[in-house]
């Protein structure tokens, strides 16, 4: 583009879906001393333009007015996702070795919540719960329990686990090892 020349409002809008979600190509690249050294002498002296005044109220007006159409719920972008960086295009995006916590956070945002626990129908905070043990991206393996209900869960899973692993000792103690 031509320095001094404008885009038309179809062109920045177009220009700013495509920058979306994106970070400037030199993000996080350190600067040498001598870079430093001459953007600081080519920034010794200089003061702002407007130090020490003040906009006039005609001058104010027409930023207002040409600033309008892209403040808030105004801005051709506003409420627009980048879908290509979205779920598996994501870069971050880590399949299944996601983390507990991770997968609890996507499975939360994604699965739509109900109003009532689905073990006891009490209309009470929910929390999400695996309740196959299984962590996966499958929502059938995750229903919403209020709280008490999610411990109580958690707890008979965890006796009843408890309670296999030594049936599993004992048997492995009287045949030696042998499986049946």
């Amino acid at each position: 583009m031509k320095k001094g020349s404008h885009c038309s409002l179809d062109s920045r809008e177009k220009m700013m879906i495509s920058h979306l979600g994106k970070s400037p190509a030199n993000k996080g690249m350190p600067r040498s001393e001598e870079a430093k050294k001459k953007i600081s002498d080519a920034l010794m002296g200089r003061t702002s333009p407007m130090l020490n005044k003040k906009h006039t109220e005609e001058t104010r007006r027409k930023m207002s007015e040409n600033h309008a159409d892209f403040r808030g719920k105004k801005s051709p972008i506003y409420g627009k996702k980048n879908e290509s960086a979205t779920g598996e295009n994501n870069a971050s995006w880590k399949g299944k070795n996601v983390s507990y916590r991770g997968l609890h956070y996507w499975i939360r945002k994604h699965k739509q919540k109900v109003e009532c626990c689905e073990w006891c129908g009490e209309k009470k905070k929910l929390e999400l719960a695996n309740v196959t043990g299984r962590y996966t991206r499958c929502f059938d393996e995750y229903q919403w329990f209020c709280i008490k209900c999610h411990r109580g869960y958690d707890l008979k899973v965890r006796n009843l686990k408890e309670m296999t692993d030594n049936i599993n000792k004992h048997l492995d103690d009287a045949f030696g090892g042998e499986t049946i």
